[in-house]
């Protein structure tokens, strides 16, 4: 089976600390800003941790888990594709 959690109030603290909104897309390879990409690895970090707990959680109580993010799959698939099309 398949758990998906989400990040709860883990990352907000970083988030509004270095001015990220979730309006607006990061990437740490996009932006030249270093403000912004200490940022971005914070609240990552930030929410790695929640999932950590998760995973422990539950390998605890003899369930077997992996923790797998969403987080930078989006801009990866979007890059492929992209050298596709350009016949990379």
């Amino acid at each position: 089976f398949i758990i998906i959690h989400g990040a709860g109030s883990f990352g907000h603290f970083q988030a509004k600390e270095f001015g990220l909104s979730s309006s607006k897309p990061v990437s740490l390879s996009l932006s030249h800003d270093p403000i912004r990409r200490k940022g971005v690895s914070q609240t990552r970090l930030s929410v790695q941790t929640l999932n950590r707990h998760v995973v422990e959680a539950l390998i605890q109580h003899d369930i077997p888990a992996i923790g797998i993010s969403p987080c930078f799959q989006r801009h990866t698939i979007t890059q492929s594709q992209q050298s596709y099309a350009e016949g990379s």
